[in-house]
């Protein structure tokens, strides 16, 4: 055998057999479809179904404040300011009636505080973490918690969490039912959508889902959505407690949840109220729920 002989040889042995009729499989619904597993004995069910639940519960509470007050002295006259530091914790009543959230099982749920900031401070800061952690990008909802909420037990039904929820397909930004602390205590279920007020909603049923303009932040359910959106940001933040002079000369004064809610209302997002979902608010120095 010469030398061609064999080179030709050894080439036609690196030559590899092409392979016809071959399925080529891309996605695994083929796999399924193919006749190769036909007649396993599992069944494959694709549905739409599932829905992410993550959520972040944020608290914002105060830890210390300084109290000043001022003093006459009864045989001088003279008036001096007493400056006392009060630390303040959770109510235990209210720490208890979070275990009546019920959280989702298989879904991230866990929460944030931010202790010490004016509440409008609070929120900015907790939101802008979360939105700079890339950890926490698959959250897709936010649930703010106030530290003088008592959240309530809801026998046949999901808890309040997830009634809140079942909302999100229809709202944005969705809550359970509290009052003022005051007498007659005032539902904060606040202004008719289409008009541009924030006055009390009183014709509604116990259950009723009522949608409004505003409502108070006690235990209230946003979705993530809405702090990606720039147009609801203002001078970079979103909740402000306003209390200022206007370049035309009126007072602007709001809490830092209804500055938020105009905002989004005017972009078009949607708010309700679940009223069935009824919460307690404490009056912590006096031991009193309205």
């Amino acid at each position: 055998m010469n030398k061609n002989q064999k080179v030709k040889r050894q080439s036609k042995k690196e030559t590899p057999k092409k392979v016809t009729n071959a399925p080529i499989i891309t996605t695994i619904e083929d796999l399924v479809s193919d006749s190769s597993v036909k007649d396993k004995r599992s069944k494959f069910l694709f549905g739409k179904s599932f829905k992410n639940l993550g959520c972040i519960m944020i608290v914002a509470t105060r830890g210390k404040y300084v109290e000043r007050k001022n003093i006459v002295c009864k045989n001088c006259g003279k008036v001096e300011q007493i400056e006392t530091t009060i630390v303040t914790g959770i109510h235990p009543m209210v720490v208890d009636s979070w275990d009546r959230i019920v959280k989702p099982l298989n879904h991230p749920f866990f929460r944030m505080f931010a202790v010490g900031f004016e509440v409008a401070d609070a929120y900015n800061v907790v939101i802008e973490e979360i939105l700079r952690n890339k950890a926490l990008d698959n959250i897709p909802f936010f649930l703010f918690v106030e530290d003088d909420i008592l959240i309530p037990s809801m026998p046949n039904t999901q808890g309040p969490f997830l009634e809140l929820v079942k909302l999100t397909d229809k709202y944005d930004i969705v809550g359970g039912l509290y009052h003022t602390k005051g007498i007659p205590p005032t539902p904060l279920i606040l202004g008719t959508p289409g008009e541009d007020n924030f006055s009390p909603i009183t014709e509604w049923k116990p259950g009723d889902i009522v949608e409004c303009n505003g409502m108070g932040m006690g235990f209230t359910l946003m979705k993530r959505s809405l702090f990606e959106d720039p147009r609801l940001k203002t001078d970079g933040k979103w909740f402000k407690t306003q209390n200022e002079i206007t370049d035309f000369g009126a007072v602007a004064c709001s809490t830092q949840d209804l500055f938020f809610m105009k905002k989004a209302v005017e972009n078009g997002y949607k708010l309700a109220v679940n009223t069935g979902i009824i919460l307690g608010h404490l009056d912590i120095f006096t031991g009193e729920i309205f």
